[in-house]
């Protein structure tokens, strides 16, 4: 599956993931500028603006935001039922549509919806036996995720159990592996192979990758199924690269490794005491002359650990091990409460604090930690130049070299200047409680998300996971100067 990343994907690949459409996000790519809302709908955002200052403009590309359904039409007359994947080829959008077992296609341009395909509907849905009390019962999941190429849609049924092939030219339909109701964990010729829950991840010219269980290769032509990674779990980050996997085999021992992705060859770093990282962002590689290093914040020891690669030697970087507080400072005289994600340039790592409500920056070459931005324990949401801002919770951030773009718990998309440490707001608006706090397109301070969690851009663009929301959001970035 992974071996089609490019060296330049995103470092923060991970954070997308846990949506509509894990299966793209997990390995990092762009979930083609769109995202799936759970209310059935396609969005995506444009930019206006007003006087000088850039405007982030989400709206809607398909589905009507009254609720689910099935219709094709026009851009907000189409309706959605349950769609659970998404894939961008020649400019049109493909759109997995589970509750009515459909594949749909999406004038990128237009948002005019059609129906490509209808999957097998006069077959009835099974699974395996989960035991439960004094019966067990069939563990039954309607969910279809979905890739696809220049000549067609491959579609993973959950349902049934097996991958179809969907010609886009003509919306035939055909099994291109596994039997269909019967499900198992079988590699093989096509004839033989066998899938219990197939997860479509990623395709190549050649392949698709399948997580099912375990990581699976499915050749496109001949439809044989191979193992693909095996042995590889423990996931906790990624750079396009390499994947990072912390195992806990103990409750005393975490075991490093990294992956790399071009390859699957797989290199035990070392083996460590125990390193919590909760759900953070935990590992950041940098390189020093020949060598590289992996950055890791174990969340409960509030610290931040040096591992050489070539050596597997671990040293503390910054932070002392203690009670979690705040200090800026050499090394271990700094301390941090809760270092949650993390994003590096070529001489500074930077790291966001949950508990703290703070970003601090953290020196390569001297271990040296200081305070970019926010106030130590104090939450709030006033945009302002260093430590006269306030942050309420902040989780992930993504970097572009010039600017730090920071998520907030309670609602808000900040954007930290490298420079100075100015913080402005550039979309949505702090709201008490966070979970209550519904998703709802607009400009800039007038969206709305709900608990918004992963990041990443490619400099145009910034994509977002919502948490609560179930949706990947898209902020477009003017290239237009910022305000002081």
């Amino acid at each position: 599956m992974l071996s089609l990343l490019r060296e330049n994907l995103p470092r923060s690949w991970k954070m997308l993931s846990a949506i509509n459409v894990c299966r793209v996000c997990f390995i990092g790519a762009l979930v083609f500028f769109y995202s799936l809302e759970a209310s059935g709908t396609a969005a995506f955002a444009q930019i206006g603006a007003i006087g000088t200052l850039p405007q982030f403009d989400v709206t809607h590309l398909a589905g009507g935001p009254g609720g689910a359904g099935y219709l094709d039409g026009p851009a907000s007359q189409a309706r959605f039922s349950g769609p659970s994947g998404i894939w961008g080829s020649g400019g049109n959008l493909y759109v997995a549509n589970s509750g009515e077992r459909t594949i749909r296609r999406v004038a990128a341009a237009t948002g005019e919806v059609t129906t490509l395909a209808t999957l097998d509907t006069n077959l009835t849905c099974n699974g395996p036996l989960i035991p439960g009390g004094h019966v067990s019962f069939p563990l039954v999941l309607r969910y279809v995720s979905l890739w696809a190429d220049s000549a067609n849609v491959y579609a993973g049924d959950f349902c049934l159990h097996v991958i179809y092939k969907i010609s886009i030219a003509s919306g035939e339909v055909a099994v291109l592996s596994g039997q269909l109701t019967q499900f198992a964990t079988i590699n093989g010729p096509a004839a033989d192979a066998r899938f219990t829950f197939p997860l479509i991840m990623w395709g190549d010219d050649s392949y698709l990758w399948v997580l099912d269980g375990t990581t699976r290769r499915v050749d496109k032509q001949t439809s044989e199924v191979t193992s693909a990674f095996a042995g590889i779990t423990g996931i906790v980050g990624g750079d396009g690269t390499y994947l990072y996997c912390f195992q806990s085999l103990s409750s005393s021992t975490t075991t490093v490794q990294m992956v790399r992705i071009a390859t699957g060859d797989i290199t035990t770093v070392g083996t460590y005491p125990p390193i919590s990282t909760f759900w953070g962002l935990p590992v950041w590689r940098h390189s020093e002359g020949d060598e590289d290093f992996l950055y890791v914040m174990n969340t409960t020891e509030n610290t931040i650990k040096k591992i050489r690669v070539s050596t597997g030697e671990m040293t503390a970087f910054a932070g002392g091990i203690g009670t979690p507080n705040w200090k800026d400072g050499p090394g271990a005289a700094a301390s941090f409460y809760w270092p949650w994600a993390a994003w590096g340039d070529s001489d500074y790592l930077y790291v966001v604090e949950l508990s703290n409500h703070t970003l601090r920056k953290i020196r390569f070459s001297t271990g040296e930690v200081t305070t970019l931005a926010g106030r130590p324990a104090i939450s709030g949401s006033s945009d302002g130049a260093g430590i006269t801002a306030r942050f309420n919770s902040p989780e992930y951030l993504w970097g572009d070299g010039n600017y730090l773009y920071v998520t907030e718990v309670a609602g808000t998309i900040r954007r930290v200047r490298i420079s100075d440490g100015q913080v402005s707001t550039l979309a949505g608006i702090p709201a008490l409680p966070v979970y209550q706090n519904p998703s709802a397109d607009g400009i800039g301070t007038t969206a709305r998300f709900n608990v918004p969690w992963g990041i990443w851009g490619d400099r145009e663009n910034l994509y977002v996971v919502e948490r609560r929301g179930f949706t990947i959001r898209k902020i477009v970035i003017a290239t237009e100067h910022l305000p002081e």
